[in-house]
This record gives C-alpha cells, structure tokens and sequence, in this order.
C-alpha cells in the first residue's frame, strides 16, 4: 500500500469511519477498541454481533463475530513496514461456509486477502 503504517492504522482503527473504505459495512454500536470489548455493525443491512481479540497497534486488527444468530466469522488484518514508507497489509476473513483467495500487489507493497471457510 502507498501508505505508511501508522495510517493504515489509523484508517482500519478508526471502525466509526469504516464505510469510508468499505461502502457496505455501517457500525451502529461501539465503545473501545480493545480486545473483548464487544461492538456492533451492519454489514449489506445484516446486523453482525462483534468482538475484539487482537488490538495490536500499527501491527494488527482482529474481530470475530456472529450474524443472524448462527454465522461465525473472523477477520483479521494483519500489518508490517514495506520499503520507502509503504506498508503490507494482510486481510484474513473465515465467513460461513464460502471459500475463496486472492492477493492483490500495490507497487512494492502488498495487499492481501484470504477467504475461507469456518
């Protein structure tokens, strides 16, 4: 990414600004981001029950959640520094029953993004 990593960090951090970057997703209740501390949020109009687990600044970001009482979920980004104030950033997501991976490069950064199922 053509970023460094403190602001990736404070745009994946910042979950009160997340359709910013993601148009589908709204968050509708949180508090501190920190690990265990609950929050939820709408992800294509489905209400999604979430938690922290890892709250690791400028390295990682990641939350499970449950949506309509049965579907789990995990997502997890992942970030390091790349040369010449770039940044790497992996995306892991476990939605239900869906799989599914890509990887995207940004230049000498690189972007990241793994789907698989629970």
């Amino acid at each position: 990414m053509d970023a460094p990593v403190a602001e990736v960090w404070r745009l994946i951090s910042d979950l009160r600004a997340c359709d910013t970057w993601r148009s589908d997703a709204r968050v509708v209740e949180l508090g501190a981001v920190e690990p265990d501390a609950r929050f939820r949020w709408r992800l294509r109009g489905t209400l999604i029950t979430s938690s922290f687990a890892v709250v690791a600044p400028e390295r990682e970001l990641s939350w499970t959640g449950v949506a309509m009482g049965w579907m789990k979920a995990v997502d997890r980004m992942r970030m390091a520094p790349a040369a010449a104030g770039r940044s790497s950033r992996s995306r892991s997501r476990s939605p239900g029953h869906c799989s599914r991976s890509s990887t995207t490069a940004h230049g000498s950064g690189r972007t990241t993004r793994t789907y698989f199922a629970c």
